[in-house]
């Protein structure tokens, strides 16, 4: 067994288990998904693992495209949009 970690590393080791567990998303999709507007949308959008596994996807299929970044973005607003429509009215 692991020595037990004293003081303040310790207080900051367990506090990662109360943080959500982060999304398998590679770094081109992260660099997408970083220029967007960061509000309740966005905020919808990327606490959702469903949105993000599409995220993904469509990132491995336009991330060469310059010009199609703009498209992965909306699409995932849309998404994000439709979700938090879907929550406010319909308690999901």
């Amino acid at each position: 067994m692991a020595p037990a970690v004293a003081g303040p590393l310790r207080v900051l080791s367990q506090a990662r288990y109360l943080l959500p567990v982060p999304f398998e998303v590679t770094d081109n999709a992260k660099e997408i998904i970083s220029n967007m507007l960061k509000d309740s949308v966005y905020r919808a959008a990327v606490n959702d693992e469903v949105i993000m596994k599409y995220a993904e996807k469509l990132t491995l299929k336009h991330f060469a495209d310059q010009d199609k970044h703009e498209y992965v973005r909306a699409k995932i607003r849309e998404l994000g949009r439709l979700l938090s429509v879907l929550k406010a009215e319909n308690n999901i």
